[in-house]
Parts: C-alpha cells; sequence; structure tokens
C-alpha cells in the first residue's frame, strides 16, 4: 500500500484496492489459522492510513472515522469494508463447518483420528498437546456452537443431552439433570416409529414444560 502511487486514485479506486486486493490476500490463511489482535489491528491501521491519505501519498491527511465506522453497511453510513479480526473467526467458522458437514473427506477423518475419535465434532475441546491449526479451528467451532442445530432425520445418532437439537434461540440444549441410566439416550426413543410422531411425554418424567413443547413443534419426516 506505500509503494501505491496515491495521486492517480480516486476514492472508489481505493476502496476497489481495498476490497479486492489487500483484504484478500490473507483469506487463505485467515481459513487455518488464528490472526494474532495484534496483527489484526496492524493491518487495519494500515488499510485506514492508506485510505484517509492526502494527494500524493502525504500521510497528514484528516481521518474523518475510525476503521469500525468504515467496515459499517452503506444504509449506515459506512463502506463495507472488513473488521480482519471477526472475518478472520468467520472463515475459521467456515473450515469448521466443512469438517462437520463433510465426515467421510480425508481431513475430516484424520482430525477425528487425532483429536476425538469417539465423540462428536460439535462437543470436542482442544485436548492435550494440540496444534495450532486445531486450536485455531477450536475457536472457530465455538462460533458455529453459537447457533448450530441438529435436523433430526431418524433421531439415532442424535443424544438428547448436550446435543444441541432444540429449535430455540434461547434453548437449544436438554437443560433438565439427566438421570443416571438415560445419559447415552438418543431421540429416536422419543419417536414413534409406526406414526412417525413424538411420542407422549409427561412433564414429571425428563423434561420441563418448555423443552417439551419445543420437542413438539419439530417436524418429523413420514419416511
Amino acid at each position: 500500500m506505500q509503494r501505491w502511487k496515491q495521486k492517480y486514485f480516486f476514492r472508489a479506486g481505493k476502496e476497489i484496492l481495498l476490497k479486492t486486493v489487500v483484504q484478500a490476500i490473507p483469506n487463505y490463511v485467515m481459513m487455518l489459522f488464528l490472526v494474532p489482535t495484534r496483527t489484526c489491528d496492524s493491518i487495519e491501521k494500515a488499510m485506514n492510513g492508506f485510505w484517509w491519505r492526502g494527494k500524493g501519498g502525504d500521510p497528514r491527511g484528516m481521518r474523518c472515522m475510525a476503521w469500525k465506522g468504515l467496515c459499517k453497511r452503506k444504509e449506515d453510513g459506512g463502506l463495507v469494508f472488513r473488521e480482519v479480526q471477526d472475518f478472520n473467526l468467520a472463515m475459521l467458522a467456515k473450515t469448521a463447518w466443512s469438517l462437520l458437514t463433510r465426515p467421510e473427506a480425508l481431513v475430516s477423518r484424520i482430525y477425528k483420528a487425532r483429536y476425538f475419535p469417539t465423540g462428536d465434532f460439535l462437543s470436542v475441546t482442544v485436548g492435550n498437546n494440540p496444534s495450532y491449526v486445531w486450536r485455531s479451528l477450536c475457536v472457530g467451532l465455538q462460533v458455529l456452537q453459537g447457533g448450530c442445530v441438529r435436523r433430526i432425520g431418524d433421531g439415532r445418532t442424535i443424544k438428547i443431552f448436550h446435543t444441541p437439537w432444540l429449535p430455540s434461540d434461547q434453548l437449544q440444549v436438554i437443560q433438565s439433570v439427566s438421570n443416571n441410566g438415560i445419559e447415552e439416550m438418543v431421540v429416536s426413543e422419543l419417536i414413534c416409529e409406526e406414526t412417525r410422531t413424538w411420542r407422549e411425554v409427561k412433564p414429571e418424567t425428563i423434561f420441563n414444560a418448555q423443552e417439551i413443547e419445543l420437542i413438539q413443534k419439530i417436524p418429523l419426516s413420514s419416511t
């Protein structure tokens, strides 16, 4: 950015260069590594300085708005630039989503064998002696866990407890305390196979009233 000839650029040209060149360069790295906060701040500071630099590269150009203001939508007075750290988290979440939805892929099988051979990717922990890539992907996984809900299907692979499967922004995991012996129950045990409907569950058995209401609202496939 320091070598670009400022006197040839209008504002529109600067915007295109920042969005299509500068912000695109670290995409691949951000899909695999959690970039340190200091590095993200340095990138944003350099882009902000390039945007507000005066004619002929004069560094004394007046900075009328902080970088976060430029990252807002145009309807809100911004220019839709990226906040580097947030974009890094989004790219890591995208890679984690690929591991979650493509368990047959070679990289997914390698990570499963190394870090969660008997568990589920949504419930993994960083573990002992992890690589930096795995620690970074676990940060992306935390983004997914904030709104990722399992689709029921036949319910044979979804555990009732400790798995997000309730269709609610406020309540996705069963909060009721499980009794001994039912910790490994799966959702298919709550489904009547003949009618493909939810079995009648009494509130005093396992779930509270809110959980029962949410479960009954989940549509089931007829096949």
